[in-house]
């Protein structure tokens, strides 16, 4: 993601004011996702996800995310129009995530099927500086979100050296359908020694692991994980599988 400037801007009116169609790589909307004004499952939900995937590679040294989430409410709006991404820098020994978050892609579809595709930048901001480990932050707001909008994103970040990622299942939204897999790759030490897991997992979930597809994982119907006052950090008491070396 070299043309001339006339092509490029046919395109973005194209994409802007086109049905949801109008883009073959994302995922076309459903009639009744378009008109949903609340969800059964989850009465008074601000948003829910539609679907959410996450994927990591060690054998590519990346890590995707995709996701589709439908706004409900105007508080839903508020709290899902920015996408952020966290990420950890170490200035003595810089291995891991490293400010290589790329391929931003991002679409806002109104209810009645409008696209409103993502042109602007992604910001990059430090969130907390501890000695040599320094918290940073990618993140991009979506365009136009509006109360019965459907946000589509995607981002991958590339890193360095193994990755064991942590899949927190729950989310403070109720997730219709999610999808896990890591791929941990050839090298001894990006294979995990260890699978940290819930006693339990959502209702039917399994986690499946094969020698070419490495460990899978997918869930529907997750309930939220509702935040209270004093409560402890929502991912300690979610559902959650973790993997470690």
């Amino acid at each position: 993601m070299s043309r001339s400037l006339f092509p490029v801007i046919v395109l973005a009116f194209t994409a802007a004011c086109s049905p949801a169609l109008a883009s073959s790589n994302w995922t076309q909307p459903a009639p009744e996702e378009l008109k949903m004004t609340s969800d059964s499952a989850a009465p008074g939900a601000p948003a829910v996800y539609l679907y959410l995937e996450e994927t990591a590679d060690n054998e590519r040294h990346r890590q995707t995310l995709y996701a589709r989430i439908k706004i409900l409410t105007q508080k839903g709006a508020e709290e899902y129009s920015d996408v952020t991404v966290p990420y950890e820098i170490d200035s003595d020994y810089v291995n891991g995530f490293k400010d290589k978050v790329r391929g931003v892609e991002a679409r806002t579809i109104h209810s009645d099927g409008t696209v409103i595709p993502f042109t602007g930048k992604p910001w990059t901001r430090e969130v907390v500086r501890a000695g040599r480990i320094r918290v940073m932050e990618k993140g991009f707001s979506m365009p136009d979100v509006q109360v019965g909008s459907i946000l589509e994103y995607r981002w991958v970040r590339t890193y360095q050296g193994p990755y064991l990622p942590q899949w927190y299942i729950q989310q403070p939204i109720l997730v219709h359908k999610a999808h896990y897999n890591f791929v941990a790759g050839s090298d001894r030490a990006s294979i995990p020694t260890f699978i940290f897991r819930t006693s339990f997992l959502p209702a039917g979930a399994q986690i499946k692991n094969s020698e070419m597809k490495g460990w899978d994982l997918t869930v529907e119907n997750v309930s939220p994980l509702v935040e209270e006052e004093d409560s402890p950090p929502m991912h300690s008491i979610g559902y959650r599988v973790l993997f470690y070396d």
